[in-house]
């Protein structure tokens, strides 16, 4: 994870940030530019999603979020860790 983190600050995404009282602890923010990769990401994303789905019918995206939706909470439960 350190190394990706290093080389998103080399390319102005994050900032670390070391905390004066804990040296060991380290906070990590999101630049203007970091935002902006974000949306363009999920701009991309949509896009794709869009394109592939384009000829579903609405109550196959619906029931498609669904069960998307249902798959990420059970991932989040820890059904799989």
């Amino acid at each position: 994870m350190s190394k990706v983190l290093a080389r998103m600050e080399e390319r102005g995404l994050v900032v670390r940030t070391t905390d004066p009282a804990d040296q060991r602890a380290v906070s990590i923010s999101v630049t203007p530019a970091g935002l902006r990769v974000h949306e363009t990401i999920v701009d991309t994303s949509n896009a794709m999603l869009a394109e592939l789905l384009h000829d579903w019918s609405s109550a196959d995206v619906k029931r498609f979020s669904g069960l998307l939706a249902r798959y990420a909470a059970t991932l989040q439960c820890g059904v799989f860790r």
